[in-house]
C-alpha cells in the first residue's frame, strides 16, 4: 500500500518530471541535429527501387513479453551502398497482421503501377461518423442475435472508443496539416518534368503483366507465393549507382 507522500510522489513523476524529460529530450535532440548540419530534403527515388519488409515486433517491459505487432516499413535503399536503406528516410505504419501488411503493400503497389483505379475508393474507417454507424450495426445484430446492446457499449466506452475515433478524426484534420511547412505539399505534389520521369524496366514491366494475368484467371495475391520466384529471372546482383535526386524540404531545416 502506498502512504499519501508515496501517492503525492507517483503523480508528481508521472505529471511533471516524466514529461519534462520527454520535452528535453526532443529540444536536445533537435539541437544536436542543427549542430551537426543535419537538414529535411525531399528525395526522388524511382519507383521501382522503392522496397517493402514487413517485420514482427516484440514489446518487452520489466516484466516481460508485452505484446507482439507487426510493422510495415517501406524504404528507399541506399544506391551507393547496396543492401542498406537511405538513412533517415522511409515510412512505417503497424498493421494487425502479415496479410495486414501484404495487403496494404499490394494496394500501394497496384495503385502506383496500374493508377487509381486499381485501389479501392479510401474507406473513412475509425472516424466519428464510422463510429456511430459501427454502433447502430452492432446494435442491430445484437438484437437479432437476442443478446443485451448495452454490454457491448459499455465495453466499448471502457476501451475509450469513442475517444480514439474523435482523436483520430481531430489529428487528420488538424494536426498531420501542421506537421509539414506551409505549402511543402503543394509544391510536392508538383508534377516532375518527363524528362526527369523513371522509366520502368523490362523485367519489373514483364513481373506486373504476369501478375495481372495471374489477377485474371482468378488468383489473389496470397496465391501468387513469392512473385520474383514464381514469375522472374534470378538476379546478378546490384551494384553501386549515383545518389538519387534531392531538393530543401521546403527551404525549411531542423
Amino acid at each position: 500500500m502506498f502512504d499519501r507522500q508515496g501517492i503525492a510522489l507517483m503523480a508528481t513523476a508521472h505529471l511533471v518530471v516524466l514529461p519534462a524529460l520527454a520535452i528535453g529530450y526532443v529540444l536536445f535532440y533537435r539541437w544536436m541535429r542543427r549542430l551537426a548540419g543535419w537538414r529535411k530534403e525531399t528525395v526522388f527515388v524511382p519507383w521501382e527501387d522503392v522496397v517493402a519488409v514487413a517485420a514482427r515486433n516484440m514489446a518487452v517491459t520489466i516484466g516481460g513479453p508485452a505484446g507482439l505487432g507487426w510493422e510495415l516499413h517501406i524504404l528507399p535503399p541506399d544506391p551507393e551502398r547496396p543492401g542498406y536503406s537511405l538513412a533517415g528516410s522511409g515510412v512505417s505504419a503497424g498493421m494487425t497482421g502479415l496479410q495486414m501488411a501484404m495487403m496494404q503493400w499490394e494496394l500501394i503497389r497496384r495503385y502506383m503501377e496500374e493508377g487509381p483505379e486499381a485501389a479501392p475508393e479510401r474507406a473513412d474507417d475509425y472516424s466519428v461518423a464510422w463510429y456511430k454507424e459501427e454502433m447502430a450495426r452492432q446494435r442491430k445484430r445484437h438484437e437479432r442475435e437476442g443478446k443485451p446492446f448495452w454490454r457491448y457499449r459499455i465495453k466499448c466506452w471502457m476501451e475509450l472508443a469513442y475517444f480514439a475515433s474523435w482523436y483520430t478524426e481531430y489529428r487528420v484534420k488538424h494536426v498531420l496539416p501542421k506537421a509539414s511547412p506551409k505549402g511543402w505539399v503543394q509544391e510536392w505534389s508538383q508534377p516532375l518534368p518527363e524528362s526527369q520521369w523513371a522509366r520502368p524496366s523490362a523485367e519489373l514491366t514483364e513481373l506486373t503483366r504476369q501478375v495481372e494475368a495471374a489477377y485474371a484467371r482468378g488468383e489473389t495475391f496470397l496465391d501468387l507465393g513469392p512473385v520474383e520466384k514464381r514469375f522472374g529471372q534470378p538476379s546478378a546482383g546490384e551494384a553501386p549507382k549515383a545518389a538519387y535526386p534531392s531538393v530543401p524540404f521546403a527551404a525549411h531545416s531542423g
